[in-house]
């Protein structure tokens, strides 16, 4: 069983190595950032996690590092910020199996897995 928490923010980043093909992706460019959190939780305690608590503090991460901060104009992908997002997951709310899902305009992102 798993509970599952969303959010979006908007942001700017850069592709600087983008290949020829998509090389408009090297400049700074906005997106609709869209974060999705499925944390595996046990099926025999109700609410083991309380997922409007979780989507909370998640939101309370993004703000203070990635929006306040305009740090996501230098993570350059949803991989970086879908394994930073797990990393705080794991430290901060709880170290079980989760998986995460960061997109660009809900058209294109990375989904990290993250098992015991």
């Amino acid at each position: 069983m798993s509970i599952y928490v969303t959010g979006s923010f908007n942001g700017f980043h850069r592709y600087t190595e983008a290949p020829e093909d998509v090389a408009y992706l090297r400049d700074k460019h906005r997106h609709l950032f869209t974060w999705k959190v499925e944390i595996f939780v046990n099926p025999t305690i109700d609410r083991h996690l309380e997922f409007h608590q979780v989507q909370n503090e998640i939101k309370r991460f993004v703000a203070d590092n990635w929006i306040s901060t305009g740090a996501y104009q230098t993570l350059g992908s949803c991989e970086s910020m879908a394994l930073e997002l797990s990393a705080f997951v794991t430290e901060n709310i709880v170290p079980t199996p989760h998986t995460i899902t960061v997109s660009e305009d809900n058209e294109c992102g990375s989904t990290y897995y993250r098992e015991l």
